[in-house]
């Protein structure tokens, strides 16, 4: 039992940071237990271990979720309820895409060698893309109500993209907030906005599939331990990207994938 709740406070740990920093907290659920030898707990721990980091940003981003909320249903205001009607855009292809064939991409893309491409491939495009948006600082949008239609719909379609382990969620939709023009700390803010609504749709879908299909061999005092785990890292995470991009570029992020990859390449 203690063995059980120690790798769950470790893998809470990684899931915490990894879900935040644009690394994969996917990919690290399903290498790590390899790394070490131990069991792969499978989607279901996944699951519970996400509604740590949900509670995490929920709580971080707790003052202006309750003011949005304010201006969008209580005031009635225009801008705030097209600020939401944007974060739901960004949601939809992923939320569409992960109910019709999330269960078809755990079973068929959770191999080290695929993770370790995806890694690699798109920590090269948020190197690109980073480089590229730092020569641009006139054209950036400086808020994250600014972000409009067109953004939305093109972070919603890099959200579904990262269903696949080893994008990074994060990483995907920080890229092409890049792309279109956003700055780094915008596009860090909207992206903890958009997996908002998405880890708790995804979250409620798995919490109906351990339902249906119970958690195998996970004992709760492993699934406990790892949620508050991942809440406790999420916080100091997100903590800890908000100060980081404010002065400095994604590289460090592309370098650890790089060097992950390799590393997963080698000894699995």
């Amino acid at each position: 039992m203690l063995t059980s709740v120690l790798q769950g406070i470790v893998l809470g740990i990684v899931q915490g940071a990894t879900e935040f920093f644009p690394v994969s907290s996917t990919g690290h659920l399903i290498l790590f237990p390899r790394f070490f030898g131990w069991q792969d707990p499978g989607p279901s721990f996944d699951v519970i271990v996400h509604f740590g980091t949900l509670a995490a940003l929920l709580w971080m981003y707790r003052v202006q979720l309750i003011q949005l909320y304010r201006d969008a249903v209580t005031r009635k205001s225009r801008p705030a309820r097209i600020f939401v009607g944007q974060i739901l855009l960004a949601c939809i292809p992923a939320l569409l895409i992960g109910g019709i064939g999330g269960n078809w991409i755990e079973d068929h893309f959770r191999g080290s060698g695929f993770i370790a491409f995806q890694l690699a491939f798109w920590g090269i495009i948020l190197w690109i893309v980073d480089r590229r948006a730092a020569s641009r600082a006139a054209l950036k949008i400086p808020r994250v109500d600014q972000v409009g239609w067109r953004r939305s719909f093109w972070i919603g379609i890099s959200q579904a993209i990262a269903l696949f382990p080893g994008v990074s969620r994060s990483g995907i939709t920080m890229t092409t907030g890049l792309a279109n023009g956003l700055d780094r700390e915008t596009a860090v803010q909207f992206s903890f906005f958009v997996s908002i609504p998405t880890i708790a749709a995804a979250g409620a879908f798995g919490v109906l599939t351990i339902l249906r299909h119970g958690m195998g061999s996970l004992s709760s005092s492993m699934l406990t331990a790892g949620l508050i785990a991942s809440f406790i890292s999420g916080l100091f995470a997100i903590k800890f990207l908000q100060s980081y991009v404010a002065r400095r570029p994604f590289t460090v992020f592309v370098v650890y994938r790089l060097v992950l990859a390799a590393a997963i390449m080698v000894l699995l």
